[in-house]
């Protein structure tokens, strides 16, 4: 096999991982009628306060995620109608929301946080701290070089590539 070859079986391999894996967390969280993209953004706010200027905003979820803004928004509405988050209009920016936990919010996370270290720690005590970040690194570049195809304005996104002779 040629590394082209690896590579489309590994890439094939990690999804298989990955969507057991965010099986494995869904399962978890399903009894708090709560997903795993909802448990992150949680996470990702949990420091967010009325009077601070240093707030996580829609638009860092949104990259802290990899989803579309319209799905941040939709997740928040959920968040909100159950009671996890609010939103506030910025007093000093009034263009800008700031997004809270609310104390049940706050229980919730620290319920739920300790499940998803557990099993999250699972995995990395079995590969090993080292090659966790090794493999963070590596996809984390993998990704980058993809979406710098896909972003270049010279000619050469994924798709011009290909067709290519």
């Amino acid at each position: 096999m040629e590394i082209n070859d690896y590579l489309i079986s590994s890439i094939f391999r990690f999804k298989n991982v990955a969507k057991s894996l965010r099986t494995k967390l869904n399962s978890c969280l399903a009894g708090y009628d709560i997903g795993i993209a909802e448990l992150t953004l949680m996470r990702a706010i949990v420091d967010n306060a009325l009077d601070s200027d240093a707030n996580v905003n829609i638009s860092d979820i949104q990259g802290y995620l990899f989803v579309t803004k319209g799905a941040v928004s939709q997740m928040l509405g959920s968040l909100e109608k159950k009671g996890y988050i609010s939103r506030d209009i910025n007093k000093k920016n009034r263009r800008k929301l700031i997004i809270t936990l609310t104390p049940t919010g706050e229980e919730l996370l620290i319920k739920l946080d300790g499940k998803l270290e557990k099993l999250l720690s699972a995995v990395i005590v079995q590969v090993g701290t080292d090659n966790a970040m090794q493999a963070i690194s590596v996809i984390n570049n993998f990704a980058d070089a993809v979406e710098q195809l896909e972003n270049e304005g010279d000619g050469n996104t994924l798709e011009t590539i290909m067709e290519r002779n």
